[in-house]
């Protein structure tokens, strides 16, 4: 399948008849209504064989494409448990910075600071790890995806909807985790956050 297409040749099969032929057959509709009128043409042929493994293109294609698709499938549910992963990391990063920042929040609430002015603060700082670390990870991803690039098929390996569509869902998820932690934050009672410490 992944071959490259080599020059053919027809020959009609009583010129050169084989001992294994395969017969192909483009036909309208349902494929399996004439498989009975196949077989009894191969029979007035002359062939002296049974027809067997009967099989539309669908079937063939899937046959042979078998092991990629595998591939294709296992590689797709290692890609979706990396992207839990990673958003499990950014949220969890970005929380453990909140909350170890929960005393100089305090204290700035305190001295009067508007919590909108901390959630904005927690936020751009979550924003700024991602922006940081996207730029690394689509390099990374450049220079793996030469080791994939027989397994695409119809994909580039350049595929920009990729490229684009994952940066920013990472981006999403960055300031998703960067605003619950920051709600939680501007909402810490100034006293309580000073007697922890």
């Amino acid at each position: 399948m992944r071959r490259e297409v080599r020059p053919q040749i027809y020959l009609p099969y009583r010129l050169q008849p084989g001992a294994n032929n395969i017969l192909t057959v483009r036909a309208a509709g349902d494929a399996g209504g004439i498989v009975e009128m196949i077989r009894s043409e191969a029979e007035q042929l002359g062939m002296g064989r049974p027809v067997h493994t009967v099989r539309t293109m669908n079937e063939y294609v899937g046959t042979a494409m078998g092991g990629t698709r595998f591939t294709l499938i296992l590689m797709g549910a290692l890609a979706g448990i990396a992207l839990l992963l990673s958003t499990i990391g950014i949220y969890s990063l970005i929380a453990f910075t909140v909350r170890s920042q929960r005393h100089e929040n305090g204290i700035r609430i305190a001295l009067g600071a508007d919590p909108s002015d901390i959630v904005v603060k927690t936020v751009r700082q979550g924003v700024i790890l991602a922006v940081v670390g996207l730029p690394l990870g689509l390099l990374g991803a450049a220079f793996l995806t030469r080791f994939i690039e027989g397994l695409l098929y119809g994909v580039s390996p350049t595929d920009v909807a990729t490229y684009v569509g994952i940066p920013i869902l990472l981006l999403l998820v960055a300031l998703a985790a960067s605003f619950i932690p920051a709600r939680r934050a501007s909402r810490v009672d100034p006293l309580t956050a000073l007697r922890a410490e």
